[in-house]
């Protein structure tokens, strides 16, 4: 867990903080004003790079935290960036999920969201090129409380969706986030000049057969990463154990597929030379 409770310098406030989730992503504009290594990615999804831009509104703001945190209103800035402290060792991707602010979990009772495709790229400051450190479908998470005080959590209803297109679906209620994580990966704290995190989530019904809630939720989600010290620590109430690499804003979790990203790199600066994506 990476959310530190700074005084947020963004008081922009959302015009329409309940609009309607937006439209996916069109495959058809992948090669519009793209480089040439960006317009090779093999991804039939948006594959997130502004997430992280300073001072994007978030899509809405997540239900229960207080005005004064920076993640509150926009992405949370790069804390470490590409600069982890000298002997850290290990990596981790990590997400959230909240419910809007000013909507009701019981308004969708049978929708549950789905989360997949956990990834972490490095980006070597020697060689110039892009190492995969995390893939994997099944995250770990807990529900804690909205406003992380004291680092309290409860466990999460996860259930498995490997027979429904991958990962995982939660129930997230009110008061409460899903803050999830992979498993630590190894990094040279020396050799980074960039970091590329993401997962995909949707909406699914809870209750295959009961009734089609899903565009009545209200649901949303942002992706980060931390550094830690090493693979084995736990974490510690003074933060000497880990630190937030940069996150990126939240947004609308909808019935199709979308990624949640966060880079230390300027959105235009990863498109000249962006990870081999392949999803």
């Amino acid at each position: 867990m990476a959310f530190i409770a700074e005084t947020n310098t963004l008081s922009s406030p959302l015009s329409n903080p309940l609009q309607a989730p937006s439209e996916p992503w069109n495959t058809a504009s992948l090669t519009m004003n793209r480089s040439s290594r960006y317009a090779s990615l093999k991804t039939s999804l948006d594959p997130a790079f502004h997430d992280s831009d300073p001072g994007v509104p978030n899509d809405a703001k997540p239900d229960g935290v207080p005005s004064h945190y920076t993640w509150y209103e926009s992405a949370t800035q790069p804390g470490f960036g590409n600069h982890p402290p000298a002997g850290w060792h290990a990596i981790t991707m990590l997400g959230h999920v909240y419910p809007a602010q000013g909507w009701k979990t019981w308004q969708a009772p049978n929708t549950r969201i789905q989360i997949k495709g956990a990834e972490t790229w490095i980006l070597s400051k020697s060689t110039k090129t892009w190492k995969q450190v995390q893939k994997t479908d099944r995250v770990a998470g807990a529900s804690y409380v909205a406003d992380f005080a004291g680092d309290a959590n409860q466990p999460a209803d996860i259930r498995d969706e490997s027979r429904n297109g991958g990962g995982i679906s939660v129930a997230v209620n009110n008061g409460y986030l899903f803050h999830f994580w992979a498993e630590r990966a190894t990094m040279n704290p020396t050799d980074i000049a960039g970091v590329y995190a993401k997962f995909e989530a949707r909406l699914v019904k809870a209750n295959p057969n009961g009734v089609d809630d899903l565009d009545s939720a209200r649901y949303i989600a942002s992706a980060g990463a931390d550094y830690w010290r090493n693979h084995h620590v736990q974490w510690a109430a003074d933060w000497s154990n880990n630190g937030q690499v940069a996150g990126g804003r939240f947004k609308w979790v909808a019935r199709h597929w979308k990624v949640f990203a966060m880079t230390t790199m300027p959105a235009e600066e990863i498109k000249k030379n962006p990870p081999p994506l392949n999803f």
